[in-house]
């Protein structure tokens, strides 16, 4: 399926439930629309197509990668949270979590020496 088709589907099946919740808050004097400033109507209004712009060209991206670097690719987001978490707001970054993340680095490394390994091994035979 598509990026586009696979948005569209994911976004249909929830439509529904989305909906209903978005109603009843606005029922009950909750929802942020006829509630806050301007321009958080228009934050509120275009959330959406901030949100769906960037998953549509990762899922076109994606299409163009091999699964292997996608998947490699996918360990740099929640690292970059992790140290944002530490560096910036000053998390706890105790022994057990040093090692936690050195192992889970330390596996893609072998991972990827393997699959680099592998590529040079076809390449040359």
């Amino acid at each position: 399926m598509g990026a586009l088709d696979g948005l569209t589907v994911e976004t249909l099946l929830y439509l529904p439930l989305t909906a209903g919740y978005l109603i009843w808050l606005a029922a009950h004097g909750r929802g942020a629309l006829g509630h806050v400033s301007a321009t958080d109507h228009v934050l509120v209004l275009c959330s959406g197509w901030i949100t769906a712009i960037p998953l549509v060209w990762f899922a076109y991206g994606a299409v163009r990668l091999r699964l292997t670097t996608l998947g490699l690719l996918q360990y740099i987001a929640p690292s970059l949270a992790f140290l944002v978490g530490w560096l910036v707001y000053d998390e706890p970054f105790d022994a057990l979590r040093a090692v936690s993340f050195g192992l889970i680095w330390g596996g893609l490394a072998c991972y990827s020496a393997d699959s680099f390994w592998t590529q040079r091994q076809a390449l040359a035979g």
